[in-house]
């Protein structure tokens, strides 16, 4: 998976196409879990008033977030 981005570019694809379409995925990733979270807060009758909100807006959050934090560090070792 090394210059995977690279390669695409190379390929044709464009940085704002390669960076939207990761953002996409990593989004619709993120919801898997979060909406299996919110089926057992119902199953088990926590009550927690509005915390299903918080968790489909979680994602939209998290993730853009961890993109540009992500431009800090020079390597995954140093992060």
């Amino acid at each position: 998976m090394d210059n995977l981005k690279h390669m695409q570019v190379v390929s044709g694809m464009s940085l704002s196409g390669y960076w939207t379409a990761n953002l996409i995925a990593d989004v619709t990733k993120t919801y898997i879990p979060l909406i299996a979270m919110i089926g057992l807060t119902f199953l088990f009758d926590l009550n927690f008033e509005g915390i299903w909100v918080l968790f489909l807006l979680f994602p939209l959050g998290i993730v853009p977030f961890t993109y540009i934090t992500s431009f800090l560090f020079g390597s995954d070792t140093i992060a």
